[in-house]
């Protein structure tokens, strides 16, 4: 039901902004840009920022239905969502972190999985306005680039800018709304012990105190599956099996190459609980496993396609991996 609600409120807040006005620049946003399968913009949780503040700004997708595009590690196939600042785009009193990403879906087609997005999909970064940055109005330029997949694969970018304004602190509702409504629900970091072992060619990954969770029973976990953020560890089209123990949890999967692990490895940690799916971003100690105590339920796996209605077709997922 809360789930349902974050939903509904959301849709309220795109019909609001649709209904202000669709197709055209109004405040806090940029002109939509369609550019075939996806209509895209900018979107701003400020008008006006004071000198030294802070903002959010994301670029939003409406990705059209039975296409989808990509997460930071596409996986086996395509390319990740990015967002480039054109020539005098970005002042240099202003600065900006990574983008916030969103769980992603997995598809999987024949041998090859992905990671992908779908439907509307906004992804936010924070902004940060320097001490010395200049009163007035000024604009941000952008390229957006995404690989757009269905049946066939195909690159799309939107050129977008929005006009904002250094001066007294002015936020717009609707979109603030927005922006924030995918900031909640995007995985977090949260504090757990976690490790990853690779042994001729297996990996092994655990997670425990698990209180970060808000989990007191591990066994009404399901879907476990652990998203890495790098390309080129995990063997992706294999399943992950869980183990479940009472002082955490265990996935066991086939690593992409033997080479040895040196740098800890950063993702998320996705899961089901309650009927709800969640995920956390979790760094996983290199070379470092925990106890995860006595089992508690037998191995189950989690691999194949996750929340999605949409498949793509093997040409199109070959395609997708060599494009990207």
């Amino acid at each position: 039901m809360k789930l349902f609600m974050r939903l509904f409120r959301l849709s309220v807040c795109y019909l609001m902004v649709a209904l202000l006005g669709f197709g055209t620049a109004v405040a806090s946003q940029s002109e939509a840009v369609n550019t075939g399968h996806v209509t895209a913009k900018l979107i701003s949780s400020h008008d006006s920022i004071e000198v030294g503040g802070e903002f959010d700004l994301a670029l939003s997708m409406d990705i059209e239905d039975h296409w989808h595009s990509y997460w930071i590690n596409p996986a086996d196939s395509g390319a990740a969502v990015k967002l480039s600042w054109d020539g005098e785009g970005l002042p240099n009193w202003l600065s900006h972190d990574p983008i916030i990403w969103p769980l992603p879906t997995r598809i999987e087609t024949g041998p090859i999985m992905t990671y992908a997005l779908e439907g509307k999909t906004v992804l936010p970064m924070r902004f940060k306005v320097a001490s010395d940055a200049p009163a007035g109005e000024f604009t941000l330029t952008a390229q957006a680039f995404y690989l757009i997949c269905s049946d066939v694969c195909i690159p799309e970018t939107a050129d977008l800018s929005i006009d904002l304004k250094i001066g007294d602190n002015q936020t717009d509702l609707i979109p603030k709304g927005i922006v924030d409504f995918a900031k909640n629900k995007a995985p977090k970091p949260v504090k757990i012990k976690a490790g990853i072992r690779k042994d001729q060619g297996r990996l092994q990954l655990t997670f425990t105190d698990l209180g970060g969770l808000g989990i007191d029973d591990p066994t009404s976990l399901s879907d476990v599956y652990f998203y890495a953020h790098p390309q080129g560890l995990i063997q992706h089209n294999v399943p992950q099996s869980l183990l479940v123990g009472q002082e955490g949890i265990s996935l066991e999967t086939i690593a992409q190459n033997s080479d040895p692990l040196t740098d800890d490895v950063t993702g998320v940690l996705a899961y089901t609980s309650k009927g709800e799916n969640h995920g956390v971003i979790a760094t996983l100690k290199a070379n470092e496993i925990h106890d995860i105590g006595p089992l508690i339920s037998g191995v189950s796996t989690s691999s194949g396609a996750h929340n999605s209605a949409n498949k793509i077709g093997l040409w199109a997922a070959l395609i997708g991996a060599f494009l990207g």
